[in-house]
């Protein structure tokens, strides 16, 4: 009996250990398919718990919502072959995991390049981010120094660039984050809300000139072909470092081309809108809804799914 417990519960706490891996990695990958209009029950989810725990049966791929948001539960079970434990008549057992996993649209997202984007400053962002009419084909947006002032009033030293820390403005900062990503966390408001008082998703503008000096990050963009998220702002106020930019939705994006010389109103980003899943924090009730979803484990063994709602 004593080495049944050191060998045999051992051993099954190994095995349930790679089936709550499985288990978790399902939900995940399932919840990603959901979220962007695929079936994450097809075979997502089997094959990803399959990878964690080969001879494992999934018992259970429930979903609920819809792909703009929703959870899904995946449960699997794995038989456990006892050594030590013959001896008492017990053969094999049985080791069970569910894990839950929500979609939606996000409270805040990590990764962002520091291009801010004047709700209004261009048709096919304005009809998309207010109306939810997907743009088609590329999209030329003018980046000049009068950019910002769509979204309530002029920025005098300001081009929408954002500066997500608040830190000293510097050139490096801007460059690290437009071929990395900021590594914070920038978070989204309701629309029409005032920035008085710094309040919650605004951000204050960098005063660095959309200029040449970044073309050799802008082209590292435009080879990869990776996709990327962008702030989208709907007020901005102040002027220079004491600039304002109010955060109420992210694009996710791939940059096609760029113009970074010549006059303000030559200079521009050329982007594809698309939809796709990124870092940050699930999920915002209500949020604007420009196709972009994070998702989060929500319950395990269904021992509390308040997380889920």
């Amino acid at each position: 009996g004593a080495g049944a417990v050191a060998v045999d519960i051992g051993n099954s706490w190994q095995k349930r250990r790679a089936l709550i891996t499985g288990t978790d990695a399902g939900a995940l990958g399932a919840a990603q398919d959901f979220a962007v209009g695929g079936d994450g029950c097809g075979s997502t989810a089997a094959n990803l718990l399959h990878k964690n725990a080969s001879d494992a049966t999934m018992t259970e791929c429930t979903p609920t919502g819809n792909s703009r948001s929703g959870d899904v539960t995946v449960s699997g079970e794995r038989n456990v072959d006892y050594y030590l434990a013959t001896v008492i008549g017990k053969t094999s057992g049985t080791v069970e995991s569910s894990t839950s996993a929500r979609w939606g649209i996000p409270l805040g997202i990590t990764g962002l390049r520091p291009f801010g984007l004047c709700i209004d400053a261009n048709p096919a962002i304005q009809n998309y981010v207010r109306n939810g009419i997907e743009p088609v084909g590329d999209i030329e947006i003018t980046y000049g120094k009068n950019q910002p002032t769509a979204c309530g009033n002029n920025v005098p030293g300001n081009w929408g660039m954002i500066d997500f820390d608040g830190g000293s403005n510097s050139n490096s900062d801007t460059k690290e984050w437009i071929a990395n990503g900021y590594p914070g966390q920038v978070s989204a408001g309701t629309l029409g809300q005032n920035c008085g008082n710094q309040a919650a998703a605004c951000y204050p503008g960098d005063t660095g000139a959309f200029s040449n000096s970044i073309n050799s990050e802008l082209q590292a963009l435009v080879t990869s072909g990776e996709k990327f998220a962008l702030p989208v702002f709907d007020l901005a106020s102040g002027n220079g470092s004491g600039a304002s930019f109010h955060m109420v939705a992210f694009l996710y994006v791939q940059l096609i081309d760029y113009r970074t010389n010549g006059t303000g109103a030559a200079r521009s980003l050329t982007v594809r809108v698309s939809r796709g899943i990124v870092q940050g924090t699930c999920c915002q009730i209500g949020g604007i809804d420009t196709g972009l979803r994070v998702v989060k484990i929500c319950a395990i063994d269904a021992s509390d799914r308040s997380g889920c709602s």
